[in-house]
């Protein structure tokens, strides 16, 4: 039976920006976080979640769910229990960060990225509705653009390299 981790990156076709750490809690617990590196607030990753899993308020007792510890082990941020693949991947695909222990539930945690973009209108488009907002040269910030309108699994990320001395390019393509 696959994990709920591997299923999640196949949903997501392998995508450059999703990032997946897995941990062992007091050797003996296995957890894995998953998050989209160009919806998430990095800072707020590394404060919140993988410090509440490396040093929790509380320890993981014997006879203790993981589950159980987890919801308890962020005490400082906005959590919830999430059940099964689809649930999980709408939680991905809004910014949220997913701690999954053993088994096909997880724990979400906010950590979207909040500030806004300094990006003025385009200056050759005209835009009578909707945002105004137009692509720089800062892929992560263009994918990000992307991936809060469309939050779809469907959207991939392909990474490419093309010319001297080999930049790399993103390619993002709806896919089905």
């Amino acid at each position: 039976m696959q994990k709920l981790p591997e299923m999640i990156e196949v949903k997501l076709n392998g995508s450059p920006d999703l990032v997946m750490k897995t941990y062992i809690v007091q050797k003996r617990t296995e957890l894995t976080c998953l998050y989209l590196s160009t919806l998430v607030n990095k800072k707020l990753v590394d404060e919140l979640v993988i410090s509440g899993i490396l040093t929790p308020y509380q320890t993981l007792e014997d006879k203790q769910e993981p589950m159980d510890w987890l919801l308890s082990a962020f005490k400082q941020a906005e959590i919830k229990k999430v059940n099964g693949l689809e649930s999980c991947m709408k939680e991905l695909l809004e910014g949220q960060c997913l701690v999954v222990p053993p088994g096909l539930d997880a724990v979400s945690i906010d950590v979207r990225q909040q500030e806004q973009r300094s990006v003025t209108e385009p200056d050759t488009e005209a835009v009578v509705r909707d945002p105004r907002e137009g692509f720089v040269e800062d892929w992560p910030r263009n994918i990000s653009l992307i991936r809060k309108r469309l939050k779809s699994e469907k959207l991939v990320i392909e990474m490419m390299t093309i010319g001297l001395p080999r930049p790399k390019i993103q390619k993002p393509f709806f896919f089905g």
